[in-house]
């Protein structure tokens, strides 16, 4: 392995760790939310979110463990050089992301301004850096 491999390798490495704690997030937001606060102060009205015991907040808590999980397969994947499976594990990642976003405020898309458009910003970067890091790693040879 040459010194270029090696570098490319180690920023590989570093971009899918990135990823991953960025879904340190997801996971943090989808366990408060989904196994503790629930609707919180607005338990009153229509609809799953306004219902304490609600399934869909397990599936809250899930979408939040998928993301983390699928964070973490992308480090251990770039790391054995399993590109493919990196591939779908950004995929995983991002599926569960944007579902987590749209169960917890749908219509979140429709409310960007200045102030609040630094989360969408940090987990672009981080999407980005997934996208990086399969890209950069190269597919494991058989020995």
């Amino acid at each position: 392995m040459n010194v270029s491999t090696r570098g490319r390798r180690r920023l590989a490495l570093l971009a899918a760790a990135i990823a991953w704690v960025w879904s340190w997030w997801a996971l943090l937001v989808g366990l408060v939310w989904g196994l503790d606060l629930r609707c919180d102060d607005s338990c009153s009205g229509d609809g799953w979110r306004h219902t304490q015991d609600a399934w869909q907040w397990y599936l809250v808590a899930a979408l939040g463990l998928g993301a983390f999980a699928a964070g973490l397969a992308l480090v251990l994947l770039v790391w054995r050089r399993r590109v493919r499976a990196a591939a779908i594990a950004v995929v995983a990642e991002a599926l569960c992301g944007a579902a987590l976003a749209v169960a917890l405020a749908p219509g979140w898309w429709q409310h960007l301004d200045s102030r609040n458009a630094w989360p969408l910003a940090l987990t672009a970067a981080s999407g980005l850096c997934a996208v990086v890091a399969v890209l950069l790693t190269r597919r494991a040879t058989a020995q």
